[in-house]
């Protein structure tokens, strides 16, 4: 049986009462639920305040313990002036038991339908351009046109990364072995070409409300560029990168 912390129950409790109330009532409750929460304010110890806690670590050289998950966890970071500015609009537009998820997706969030992407749906989206959706580092969804290109279709491609249905036939889900190949087969983008595809996707991100966004690794470059947008006021949107971090020279 799943064991569970007081902490974790206690949160679970609340946001099912608070809808309830909601409900039953018509009392006009919502719930937040967030990731990591972060900001110029924020404090971390070893089991809170992730990033805090992390930048202080790599800052002074100490040793960072992963705890729990066997090393795998996803942190989404959310600043604490977005969850502010989401609180004001519901504020401003009140909601009867309503539930907002702030931070990252996965597959399996889709109350709709929790099922991967499958080629067929992409195909349907784009028949006729190469499609790879990439869910961290550890799965990849393709279409048919990007498994043709990619030499992944047919019985010829052996690869055990490549999931197959019971025919035979490639889904278009791929396993992260053949994730990390395939993006090293990828030729590099210019500057010009990253620029105008990043001020593409802000561009979306406006559309759609959103003001935020993470990445788990931001190339020297790319960060440049985000801090001479920041500098000439052209940045619209927040962004948190994850860097690596300068190993000091060791002494003589």
């Amino acid at each position: 049986q799943t064991m569970h912390t007081l902490f974790g129950t206690s949160k679970v409790a609340a946001d099912v009462i608070a809808q309830e109330y909601g409900r039953y009532f018509g009392l006009k409750t919502c719930i937040f639920r967030g990731g990591c929460l972060t900001g110029s304010r924020h404090s971390g110890a070893q089991q809170h305040g992730f990033l805090n806690y992390l930048a202080r670590v790599l800052a002074e050289g100490g040793k960072y313990t992963i705890i729990g998950y066997q090393g795998k966890q996803v942190r989404d970071q959310i600043h604490a002036e977005d969850v502010a500015r989401a609180i004001h609009a519901v504020y401003n537009r009140p909601c009867v038991g309503e539930v907002f998820n702030l931070g990252g997706w996965t597959v399996d969030q889709f109350a709709d339908d929790d099922r991967p992407f499958t080629r067929d749906e992409l195909d349907a989206v784009a028949p006729r351009h190469p499609v790879l959706l990439q869910a961290s580092y550890y799965r990849g969804y393709l279409n048919s046109r990007a498994l043709q290109l990619l030499g992944l279709d047919g019985e010829q491609a052996s690869d055990a990364s490549v999931l197959r249905d019971s025919h035979g036939r490639p889904t278009g889900e791929i396993g992260d072995a053949l994730i990390r190949r395939l993006a090293e087969q990828l030729p590099a983008p210019t500057s010009e070409q990253i620029e105008a595809s990043t001020r593409s996707m802000f561009a979306d991100l406006n559309r759609a409300g959103l003001t935020a966004f993470g990445s788990a690794g931001c190339d020297p470059d790319l960060l440049a560029m985000y801090r001479s947008w920041a500098d000439s006021g052209r940045l619209d949107v927040r962004v948190f990168c994850i860097t690596a971090t300068p190993q000091p020279s060791p002494a003589p």
